[in-house]
């Protein structure tokens, strides 16, 4: 839905349940903490090779931009028009309200198409 009109993008921000840190047995993946650039980079090129990935991905700096100003940590959905922040979703992955998004997209789409 709005895929021809609307760009979707992945932002691969710092790992919240690192190996090191904050994990989970059940954790799929075992990646540390990001200290260097490369890294994330890696971590997320794991993310990019799941097969039922197939957005484009792009990675936050080791400075962590993304995360404040995006509030992403853990994960959210967010619309981004013109430059600014016009939709942020509660926090993921349990407090998505795809409704409300898809909403939010169409009249976003509606009044720009």
């Amino acid at each position: 839905m709005y895929m021809d009109r609307v760009d979707f993008v992945v932002v691969y921000i710092d790992e919240i349940h690192a190996l090191d840190s904050w994990s989970f047995e059940q954790n799929k993946f075992k990646i540390k903490t990001h200290r260097a650039i490369e890294d994330r980079l890696s971590a997320a090129e794991i993310l990019q090779s799941l097969d039922d990935f197939s957005l484009p991905l792009v990675v936050d700096t080791m400075k962590n931009e993304a995360n404040p100003n995006y509030r992403g940590l853990p994960e959210r959905m967010c619309v981004v028009l013109d430059g600014e922040v016009k939709y942020i979703s509660g926090i993921g992955s349990y407090n998505f309200n795809i409704e409300e998004m898809i909403t939010y997209l169409g009249k976003v789409v509606n009044c720009s198409y």
